[in-house]
Parts: C-alpha cells; sequence; structure tokens
C-alpha cells in the first residue's frame, strides 16, 4: 500500500497476487520505515494527504479535509481486502478525531498511553539524531504560541510539546461514546499483548482471533 501513493487498493491486490500467504516481519523501522515488503508501514503520506498533517494543527484546518475522498479511499482498500476490519496506525489523527468520528461512521479509536517521559526522552533523541540540528522541529506542532517558539530543542521545550499533544488529543477525543473508543498502556501492551489483543476484541465486538497464546 506504501508504494502505490496514488492507489492503495492497487498496492493491495499487487501485494496479495505477489506476495501470496507470505508474512515475513523484520521487527525492524526506521523513523516508520521498513525493509520488508509484508512488514507493517507507517503509510505516512496518507494521513498527511487527507488530514494536512504537515502543518501546525489549527482549528480551521478540519474545514480542508476532503471527507468523501478519504472515505472512498478506506472503502477501496477495505474492499482490497476482502471486507474485513483494518487497522491504521495513524498518531496525527488524534488531533482530529472527534471530525473523523462524525464523518466515518463506521471509524473505532484504539489509543494507546505511553509513560510521559519515555516520550519525551525519545523525541528529543530522534530530533538530534535525525535532523541533526537542535534548532529544528520533530514531531507535532500543537497550536499554542510558546510550543512554537521555543528552541533550541531542549528537554523542557519537547517535554512542553509532548503535554501540549497530549492535553489537545485528550480533548479531541473525551465526546467519542465509549463503545467507539478503548485506551490501554503501552507497556501492558508490550508485557501482555494477548491480554491487551483479547481486551480490544471484547471491547470492539470482533470475531475471535487466530492467533493463540503458545
Amino acid at each position: 500500500m506504501a508504494k502505490f501513493p496514488d492507489d492503495p487498493a492497487k498496492g493491495v491486490k499487487f501485494g496479495r497476487d505477489l506476495l501470496k500467504d507470505s508474512r515475513q516481519i523484520s521487527f525492524h523501522s526506521e523513523y516508520g520505515n521498513t525493509p520488508e515488503m509484508t512488514d507493517p508501514s507507517e503509510f505516512g503520506w496518507f494521513w498527511r494527504q487527507f488530514l494536512n498533517l504537515n502543518a501546525p494543527m489549527s482549528n480551521g484546518q478540519m474545514d480542508a479535509v476532503d471527507w468523501d475522498g478519504l472515505q472512498k479511499a478506506l472503502s477501496s482498500i477495505k474492499q482490497a481486502w476482502g471486507g474485513i476490519p483494518i487497522v491504521y496506525k495513524c498518531a496525527g489523527m488524534g488531533f482530529h478525531a472527534k471530525e473523523v468520528a462524525s464523518n466515518i461512521s463506521d471509524s473505532v479509536f484504539l489509543m494507546i498511553r505511553r509513560n510521559e517521559e519515555d516520550v519525551i526522552t525519545s523525541t528529543l533523541s530522534a530530533s538530534i539524531e535525525r535532523l541533526g540540528d537542535r534548532n529544528a522541529h520533530y514531531g507535532f506542532r500543537p497550536p499554542l504560541p510558546d510550543v512554537q517558539n521555543w528552541s533550541p530543542q531542549t528537554k523542557a521545550r519537547v517535554g512542553h510539546q509532548v503535554r501540549a499533544t497530549n492535553e489537545l488529543m485528550n480533548k479531541a477525543v473525551e465526546d467519542i461514546h465509549y463503545s467507539r473508543i478503548l485506551h490501554i498502556g503501552y507497556e501492558d501492551l508490550v508485557k501482555s499483548p494477548f491480554s491487551s489483543l483479547s481486551e480490544i476484541q471484547h471491547h470492539f465486538s470482533l470475531k475471535p482471533s487466530m492467533i493463540e497464546e503458545e
């Protein structure tokens, strides 16, 4: 899908024909880019295109979202997979979860909460390692003046960025009906993945998984 930016459904069909039942996963990622054809992909371009995630978040951005186009794109991908539910990882969508819930009626939301200090540390590390410039901004840009203007990338500045991001995302999901959203901890998911999957399955009334814990 990630290799066909203009037609993800075509990527699904091509991949299924080419790869058949291959399910090799490298468990390796460089900022969302994965080496194997069957690896999960960040798919970031798709969400940036539809949700305008390249720019700082602002109240007026949602007015420009092509909801009909997004709905058609997601539907075509789902149809290419035979109609099964599809999980998308899109942290930036959290800013717009309320609007997504309103415009895409069959959407449900899994909000994975990670230890704040770990997020601050990894964001700061990534900004220096990937961009090589402490004055460059890495990550989301919450629409708050003190976040936009702080420089260079220090732990205090990134901490403010992370807390502002969390605050805005929490606000975006607070009105979503409990049946359509589930909050789980990242540490719980890592420590007990099958228990977490079982909780997700039960909450969203999904069909039993074919995966069993050994």
